[in-house]
C-alpha cells in the first residue's frame, strides 16, 4: 500500500531551452501566453471550453488536421470526465463518495496519478495538495472568506489519509469529508493523453493549450517561441521571450491580467493567497510534473521553489518577483547570461 509517507522517484525528462530578448519588430502580434500559436495559413486551430477551461489545439493545416483536432479534444474530454472530483461517470467522484468508508477499485492510470500527486505533496512541503479543493473554492467565490470558513475548509484537507493499494487496485480516503481534486495535474494528464494520441496518429509539430499548460510537439531543427511579461530590465522596443524545442510549459499568473501578487493561488498550508511573486513558469518533458511543480513554485516562492527545481533532472523554472525581475533555475540562468534581458540586480 502506498501512502503520502512513502517515498517515490518522480519522472524525469530532458528539455533543451534558451531565454532571450527579441526586438519588438520581430515579435508576433499577440503578446500574451498561449496566443503565440502558429498563426500562418500553414496551421489550423480549434478552440473550445472543457471543464471550465479554454482548450486550444493547433496542428499543421492539411486534410487530417480537423480529424486530429477532434481526436485530441475527445481525449481531453474523456480524461476530464473520468477524473473530475464530482459528476456522473467520474471514477474519482466514486472514491470521494466512499471517503471514510471503503476503498474503491480504479484503473491503474488513476492510481499512478494519485500516487504521483502524493509524491509531489512530499516534495513541495505540502504546497501541492490534491485535497485543497474546498479551500480554493472559498477564495475563488469572489469574496474574501471569513477566518472561520477558512479554518473549516483547511480541516477538510488530508493528503495523509489517502492510500493507494496496488495489490487490490484501489484508492481510499480514510476520513469522511476529505475529497480528491486533481485540478491542474488532472488537466495536465488529459493533455498528455491527447498529445500521445496525436503522435500515435502521426502528428509531429502540434501545440495544445489547456488552462495554464501548453504541450508543444517537437520538430527537429525548429523552436517554439513563448513570451514572458515585460519588466524593468526589458530594454526599449524589446520583449522577453522563452524559446523551447518542445515539452510541457506550465505558467502561473494572475487571471485578471494585472501585474501584482498571485492572489489566485492559495497556499493550502496557511489558507491564504500567495503574495511573494507575480509569475511562475516551469518546463519539463512531463506535463503532470510541469503542472505540479509550477503550482509548488508559485506557493513556495523563489528561494525554496527554485531549490526544489534544482534537484529535478530535466526540469527548469523561473519566477518574476513583484518588482518585475526574473530569477531562474541554473539552466535558464546560464541562458540569461548569454542573452541578457537588461540590467537587473544579482539574484
Amino acid at each position: 500500500m502506498w501512502t503520502v509517507s512513502s517515498r517515490r522517484t518522480l519522472g524525469r525528462g530532458v528539455l533543451w531551452l534558451v531565454v532571450l530578448c527579441a526586438l519588438a519588430s520581430c515579435a508576433p502580434s499577440s503578446t500574451t501566453r498561449g496566443d503565440v500559436a502558429p498563426g500562418s495559413s500553414e496551421w489550423s486551430s480549434s478552440a473550445s471550453i472543457v471543464a471550465g477551461h479554454p482548450l486550444r489545439i493547433h496542428l499543421r493545416s492539411d486534410g487530417s488536421s480537423e480529424s486530429l483536432a477532434a481526436l485530441a479534444s475527445s481525449a481531453v474530454r474523456e480524461v476530464q470526465r473520468r477524473i473530475a472530483p464530482t459528476g456522473e461517470g467520474s471514477l474519482l467522484a466514486g472514491v470521494n463518495r466512499e471517503a471514510g468508508r471503503s476503498p474503491v477499485k480504479v484503473p491503474e492510470d488513476l492510481r499512478v496519478l494519485v500516487r504521483r500527486a502524493l509524491a509531489f505533496y512530499l516534495l513541495t512541503d505540502g504546497a501541492v495538495d490534491i485535497t485543497d479543493g474546498p479551500l480554493r473554492g472559498l477564495w475563488h467565490s469572489g469574496e474574501s472568506p471569513s477566518s472561520e470558513s477558512v479554518r473549516t475548509a483547511m480541516a477538510r484537507r488530508g493528503s495523509d489519509v489517502i492510500s493507494v493499494d496496488e495489490l487490490e487496485g484501489s484508492l481510499s480516503v480514510q476520513r469522511a469529508g476529505v475529497a480528491l481534486d486533481l485540478d491542474t495535474m488532472g488537466r495536465a494528464y488529459a493533455v498528455a493523453v491527447a498529445g500521445q494520441r496525436l503522435e500515435t496518429a502521426g502528428a509531429d509539430r502540434y501545440r495544445i493549450d489547456y488552462g495554464e499548460l501548453s504541450v508543444l510537439g517537437e520538430d527537429p531543427g525548429k523552436m517554439w517561441k513563448l513570451p514572458l511579461p515585460d519588466g524593468p530590465g526589458t530594454p526599449p522596443r524589446a520583449r522577453r521571450w522563452l524559446r523551447v524545442a518542445g515539452g510541457a510549459v506550465s505558467v502561473v499568473e494572475r487571471s485578471d491580467g494585472r501585474v501584482g501578487p498571485l492572489l489566485d493561488v492559495i497556499d493550502p498550508r496557511t489558507g491564504s493567497p500567495t503574495r511573494s511573486l507575480s509569475y511562475a513558469l516551469v518546463l519539463s518533458s512531463d506535463p503532470v510534473q510541469s503542472a505540479a511543480i509550477a503550482r509548488g513554485l508559485a506557493i513556495l516562492g523563489r528561494t525554496r521553489g527554485l531549490e526544489i527545481i534544482e534537484t529535478l533532472e530535466g526540469v527548469e523554472g523561473l519566477v518574476i518577483d513583484l518588482a518585475g525581475y526574473i530569477h531562474a533555475s541554473s539552466g535558464l540562468r546560464k541562458a540569461l547570461l548569454q542573452e541578457p534581458l537588461g540590467d537587473q540586480p544579482a539574484p
